[in-house]
């Protein structure tokens, strides 16, 4: 146990780095939260491809190559073939499909927290289903999950999904007062990623916010993928 003078600490060379330059971090809890519908998995998808190709992701640099790994849990895999097959954005990462409430299955657990050794950057989709619809509301219960998701990641940067909805369990929310218990997740994420959708889903809005990251990104539908929409604001 090594302790410093706070005027020693911040003297000392710490490296950032980054998975996607200036947006997304090479460390933590990364939580992104929406509406259902309005393009989270999209948009993930987009990124996965970006990392474990060297592309860049919504014009952001990707400064190297990522073993990318997508766990999904919140949709049919027939339907998840099918997005990735209509994004055109299949190249190099590995996807696992797996039954709803995987969190609440220790082999599992074991299971997973093993293979994901072998990758830089987990996918987690979506946390409502790896519970298996638990009682997200309570502060424990959230505690316990996060928990688990960290455990399976080995603390790598990993990339978990969840679903907006108004006065739902454990996420913020500008357009409602959010719930006393979203600290919980708020609190342990490294950056919060909201993504917001117009009502005919041709725009949208991204917004990063953390204690290194503070974006918010104009979006255009581009068939099914989102770009940059430099018509508006990019900051």
């Amino acid at each position: 146990m090594q302790v410093f003078k706070a005027s020693q600490l911040i003297k000392l060379k710490f490296d950032q780095t980054w998975l996607v330059e200036g947006l997304v971090p090479d460390f933590g809890l990364l939580v992104i939260y929406a509406h259902p519908k309005v393009g989270k998995s999209i948009l993930t998808i987009q990124l996965a491809h970006a990392l474990s190709t060297g592309k860049s992701f919504l014009d952001f640099k990707v400064p190297k190559k990522r073993r990318v790994l997508y766990i999904q849990v919140d949709e049919p895999v027939q339907e998840w073939a099918k997005q990735i097959e209509l994004t055109g954005c299949s190249e190099e990462w590995d996807t696992l499909h797996e039954a709803p409430g995987l969190l609440n299955h220790p082999a599992h657990i074991q299971t997973l927290t093993h293979l994901c050794k072998n990758y830089d950057f987990i996918i987690l989709d979506s946390l409502i289903s790896l519970s298996g619809g638990a009682e997200l509301k309570s502060p424990s219960v959230m505690s316990l999950y996060l928990n688990r998701v960290q455990q399976i990641t080995s603390n790598k940067p990993t990339w978990l999904i969840h679903h907006k909805r108004k006065e739902s369990a454990g996420i913020p929310d500008r357009r409602v007062s959010s719930a006393a218990f979203s600290f919980i997740l708020t609190g342990t994420a490294s950056v919060l990623y909201d993504l917001t959708s117009s009502s005919d889903g041709k725009t949208g809005n991204l917004q990063a916010v953390g204690r290194l990251v503070k974006k918010e990104i104009n979006l255009a539908r581009n068939g099914m993928l989102w770009e940059p929409d430099y018509s508006g604001v990019l900051i």
